[in-house]
């Protein structure tokens, strides 16, 4: 499972926690800070790691107290779970996946800080 994360706020966002209770990393969430307008990618598998994998990766929205953030947890494959959740004022939009790859934007809501 892989999925992105953009940036669509005016802050920087910084990796909060990464973790994997089942599955192997194959790209480690890829940036401890993410500007704005830049975006990050993290790759979780079973493979020959398991059956499955399930975990989950959290991003804070810098200078807001942790009270922006983004935050994923999955359970890969059977069944496919994928929850998100976006905190204080922001949004959290799945955008169209490209080929078999998840994307996120995280936005300021309603309107950036």
């Amino acid at each position: 499972m892989t999925i992105w994360l953009h940036n669509d706020t005016s802050r920087s966002l910084t990796l909060k926690a990464a973790h994997l209770d089942t599955g192997c990393w194959l790209t480690y969430p890829t940036q401890q800070h993410v500007a704005p307008g830049e975006r990050v990618t993290w790759t979780a598998t079973g493979g020959n790691c398991g059956l499955d994998t399930r975990g989950y990766v959290t991003y804070t929205v810098d200078g807001t107290g942790n009270q922006s953030y983004a935050y994923f947890q999955w359970h890969y494959p059977d069944p496919i779970e994928l929850h998100w959740q976006a905190g204080a004022f922001t949004t959290l939009d799945r955008l169209p996946d490209q080929g078999g790859q998840t994307h996120f934007s995280l936005r300021c809501a309603p309107r950036c800080f």
